[in-house]
């Protein structure tokens, strides 16, 4: 049965905007939006695949966890190399 919001009852939430805006706005201390774009996006898409976000948003999974860290690295390094 679909709830008012399009979604069944029992699908989780989207938490991908909130992480978004978080990210976005924790990197622009220190980088540029086009940075920090393709460091969020490619953070997400990797939480998503790992399945993960939804973990990491309910702190199951601390930000210090080798795999968090891991992408992060990987993403940051991604990241500066599309400038």
């Amino acid at each position: 049965t679909s709830a008012a919001n399009g979604r069944t009852r029992h699908e989780p939430p989207d938490r991908a905007p909130a992480y978004l805006s978080q990210c976005r706005q924790s990197c622009l201390a220190e980088g540029s939006a086009a940075l920090c774009e393709r460091f969020c996006a490619c953070t997400l898409d990797g939480l998503k695949k790992g399945n993960m976000l939804d973990g990491l948003q309910t702190g199951k999974i601390p930000v210090e966890d080798e795999r968090i860290q891991g992408l992060a690295l990987q993403c940051s390094m991604d990241a500066q190399q599309q400038k």
